[in-house]
């Protein structure tokens, strides 16, 4: 009866940890170290949540580590006996080795493991030093399923916790190709979501196509509901949108089959340039921080994305040439938490509207699209008319501008008697294209009273300035320049107030000049140039943009040369929100920048502050300016005369001199009297 309750009782203890076997599909096995602890940095968004549920049943403690820890005085990976690594900061690199290297020290047994080949790009002596290890077998399992993240932690547990058991093999089960929110399970292909899509809905040719390509990893953790985000605001748009997952096999195949208006890449993009070069539709980039909390992030006024998630995400995709880096999305936490990216609405709905008329001036026909082009009155005088700032002196921007006019009616756009010379052309901008200063008021009435200016009623400018800027922004503008017109460009007629825009209208395209910031208006206000970036723009420079937004209903502005002040407002350098100036008067207009090619250092910040699609130019052909004989003879003439000692051979260097020059006729060119 004893040796029949032994039998049950290991009968029993058998079957208990068959089952806690089969739960947990694990190969450990055998009287292994238990309590094993596992720490991880620079995770994927979304990934440690997954791995958390198996800490449990693999009798794993599991530790994530943020950057916050990371930078932590008197921290250490103190009790970790294997940290997996992924995105680690380039800004941290020198403290990763110092924890890494005294981690090592003090438990030999200690051991950092690569989840991929990124990190070890980074930490590449401690690697060469076998402190960081580049396992294969770990990089196979890391970036697809849960379950073979599962089995990337039994694998660490044998290979280095110690643990006896046998590592399965990752599992061979291929990444969702073909992505919509509302159908989860993914499509085998193009063809089959088209067939799903149009049944739900027939597509609106008009409304064009987006894809939003992602990782497959961001896809399935990181960024799942920016995903979803984006394709629902598409769609809800009229858009035809659906994501694809990059990386995997046919996947540029995909692409092309899906024939985009618009691909939105929700990181850094991988196709070859000569993809995008065959593709030939513009490349948006939807950007996320994981290193700014996403409250803190939206208020902040000045912090744009981190030095490493620039690079990754901007810098590399500017190469490319992608043209518009939006920010969508953040963590909660920041710091580089273990959170997966969640989208912030607002800029979701941001990103889709500049998808919308971007798609919107590709399929608009000529005849009926409207252009802005904005030129350049700096300091109100007939003489710097149409000029940027130094380096714009290199354009001959009326002559151009001439030949871009020209361009347009030979393309088929609407344009009322557009100027045939330049004399023409500057005789309209003198006339009703100018900005006037706050000390010509009987200029402002006659521009006015013209008809030729738009006027803006106070009350409708009020009410753009309530919706479309914040209320601290608002308080910034009111402290700055006072309430709502404010008073540069603003006329009163019959008890009423309006906002004076000049223009040079050309029916379907107008030519307008950028409103001053408050340099040369007053002298309180000489301190505010177009390279300022601590002090709001004016009410008229505000009612300008959101004109152009609300009621001409642009489909494109252009900033006709170098350049302006639209890129320099207050605000953060890149991963703009709606707190931010640029992207305040941009809106969702596509925005074309002229550019002088020898300009890169400014270049950057158009493209991500003022989403400009860049069409450069070259400076002038330069040569050096030679002497002609006659003048080189003159100049000899006068180096010996300045060596020579007063007597009758410097007299008669002196003669020849003036005779050359009345020869020359230098003489009446500099008004000089030489006949005595």
């Amino acid at each position: 009866m004893e040796l029949l309750g032994v039998i049950r009782r290991f009968l029993f203890l058998a079957t208990v940890l068959a089952v806690v076997e089969l739960s947990c599909g694990t190969s450990l096995s055998g009287p292994a170290p238990s309590g094993l602890r596992f720490g991880f940095v620079g995770l994927h968004g979304g990934v440690f949540d997954a791995l958390q549920e198996y800490g449990p049943a693999l009798d794993l403690h599991l530790v994530y580590f943020a950057d916050g820890d990371i930078r932590r005085d008197g921290f250490g990976f103190d009790g970790v006996d294997v940290i997996f690594l992924q995105h680690l900061r380039a800004e941290d690199k020198d403290r990763y080795v110092e924890l890494l290297t005294r981690a090592k020290a003090e438990n030999p047994r200690f051991a950092a493991l690569t989840c991929s080949e990124l990190p070890g790009g980074l930490l590449a002596d401690l690697v060469r030093g076998g402190i960081v290890v580049d396992d294969p077998e770990i990089h196979r399992f890391y970036g697809s399923t849960k379950e073979n993240l599962r089995r990337m932690l039994v694998c660490a547990a044998i290979r280095y916790g110690g643990r006896a058991g046998t590592i399965e093999p990752p599992v061979d089960e291929p990444p969702l190709q073909v992505f919509h929110p509302d159908h989860p399970e993914g499509f085998p292909d193009i063809p089959s979501f088209l067939e799903w899509a149009n049944a739900r809905r027939p597509e609106d040719p008009q409304k064009g196509r987006v894809l939003i390509v992602a990782h497959p990893l961001h896809l399935a953790f990181q960024q799942s509901q920016v995903v979803a985000a984006l394709v629902r605001e598409c769609e809800r748009r009229g858009m035809r949108a659906v994501c694809i997952t990059d990386g995997t096999p046919g996947w540029e195949e995909r692409e092309r089959e899906f024939q985009p208006d618009v691909i939105v890449h929700t990181c850094h993009g991988s196709e070859s340039s000569s993809l995008r070069e065959e593709m030939g539709v513009p490349h948006f980039s939807s950007l996320y921080t994981k290193a700014g909390a996403m409250e803190a992030y939206l208020q902040d006024p000045e912090t744009g994305l981190s030095a490493g998630e620039l690079q990754h995400q901007v810098v590399s995709q500017e190469l490319l040439g992608t043209v518009e880096p939006l920010f969508v999305g953040a963590t909660l936490r920041g710091g580089g938490s273990e959170e997966a990216v969640l989208p912030v609405p607002e800029r979701v709905e941001h990103l889709a509207a500049r998808v919308e008329a971007r798609i919107k001036l590709q399929k608009t026909p000529a005849a009926q699209k409207k252009v802005a082009i904005i030129y350049y009155d700096r300091s109100m005088g007939k003489s710097e008319l149409m000029r940027g700032t130094a380096t714009g002196m290199f354009l001959n921007a009326p002559r151009s501008l001439l030949r871009v006019l020209k361009r347009l009616v030979e393309d088929g756009y609407t344009l009322n008697r557009p100027p045939e010379t330049e004399d023409d052309l500057l005789a309209r901008m003198k006339d009703h294209g100018r900005q006037v200063g706050v000390w010509a008021p009987d200029v402002l009435n006659a521009l006015a009273s013209s008809g030729k200016a738009v006027l803006i009623p106070a009350e409708t400018y009020r009410e753009w300035f309530e919706t479309k800027v914040p209320e601290v922004q608002r308080e910034q503008v009111a402290k700055q320049w006072g309430p709502p017109p404010g008073k540069f460009m603003v006329w009163e007629k019959d008890g009423q107030s309006f906002i004076v825009v000049p223009r040079v209208d050309l029916g379907n395209v107008i030519l307008l000049p950028q409103p001053l910031r408050g340099e040369a208006q007053t002298v309180s206000a000489l301190g505010v140039q177009t390279h300022d970036k601590l002090t709001p723009p004016p009410h008229n420079y505000l009612a300008t943009y959101f004109w152009l937004q609300e009621q001409f209903q642009a489909d494109a502005m252009i900033h006709f040369g170098t350049h302006g002040s639209e890129f320099l407002l207050p605000g953060k350098p890149d991963g703009l929100v709606a707190g931010d100036w640029c992207d305040m008067i941009i809106g969702a207009l596509p925005n074309i920048g002229l550019w002088i090619v020898n300009n890169v250092g400014e270049s950057t910040p158009l493209r991500r502050r003022s989403y400009a699609t860049i069409v450069d130019h070259l400076t002038p052909p330069l040569v050096e300016a030679e002497l002609s004989d006659e003048l080189k003879n003159l100049q000899s003439d006068v180096q010996k005369w300045e060596t020579l000692e007063d007597g009758a051979l410097r007299d008669k260097f002196l003669e020849a001199i003036g005779r050359q020059m009345r020869d020359l006729h230098i003489d009446r060119d500099l008004h000089l009297d030489l006949s005595g």
